[in-house]
C-alpha cells in the first residue's frame, strides 16, 4: 500500500512539473518579442508622430509603458477610423468600484463602477475634466455648483442635484 502511495505521489509531481514546463513554453511562444512590445512597432507610427500620442497630461502613459503595458492592450484601433478604449483592461489592475476621494474639500466617495456601466470613459475623462490619475483632479463644491466636474451632469436636470450632500459625503 505504501509503495502505491509513493508511486502515485511521484506520478502527480511529475505531471505537475511537465505541465508547468509546457505552460511556460507556451507563454514564451505567445508573448511578443521585446521589439514588438515597443509602441514604435505599431504601424500608426510609420506616418504619425509618436509624441502626439504620448502625453501624460490626461493619462499616465509613460507609467503604464514602464510596467510593460502595450498601447493595443488598452486602445482598440481601427486605422483611420477610430480609436476606442478597452475599459476591461483597467479593471484587471485597478479597483474602479466604490472609491474614496482624497482631493476634495470634504471626505467624499464616488461609485466609479456605476458610472462605467452607464457611460464611456470619455464622458468624464475628456478636455481635462477628470484626469485618469488617482487624486489628479481637485474637486470642490464651488466648481460643481458652477457646472464643472461632477456638476456638468449632476445639476438636478441630467442627474441628481449637488445639494443632496448624503449621496457623496
Amino acid at each position: 500500500m505504501r509503495r502505491f502511495q509513493l508511486l502515485s505521489l511521484f506520478t502527480v509531481c511529475a505531471l505537475l512539473v511537465s505541465l508547468n514546463v509546457w505552460a511556460s513554453a507556451r507563454v514564451q511562444e505567445e508573448a511578443p518579442a521585446a521589439e514588438e512590445a515597443k509602441p514604435m512597432s505599431l504601424p500608426c507610427f510609420g506616418c504619425h508622430s509618436q509624441e502626439a500620442f504620448e502625453s501624460d497630461e490626461a493619462f499616465p502613459h509613460s507609467l503604464h509603458r514602464s510596467m510593460g503595458v502595450h498601447c493595443n492592450q488598452c486602445h482598440v484601433v481601427k486605422a483611420h477610423h477610430s480609436i476606442g478604449l478597452n475599459g476591461g483592461t483597467c479593471t484587471g489592475c485597478h479597483n474602479l468600484g466604490q472609491q474614496q476621494l482624497s482631493r476634495t474639500s470634504m471626505p467624499s466617495r464616488f461609485d466609479h463602477g456605476s458610472h462605467m456601466a452607464m457611460f464611456e470613459c470619455k464622458a468624464c475623462h475628456k478636455d481635462g475634466m477628470f484626469r485618469m490619475k488617482t487624486g489628479g483632479t481637485k474637486v470642490t463644491m464651488a466648481a460643481i455648483n458652477r457646472g464643472q466636474l461632477c456638476g456638468a451632469c449632476h445639476n438636478g436636470r441630467m442627474a441628481s442635484s449637488p445639494d443632496n450632500c448624503g449621496s457623496c459625503h
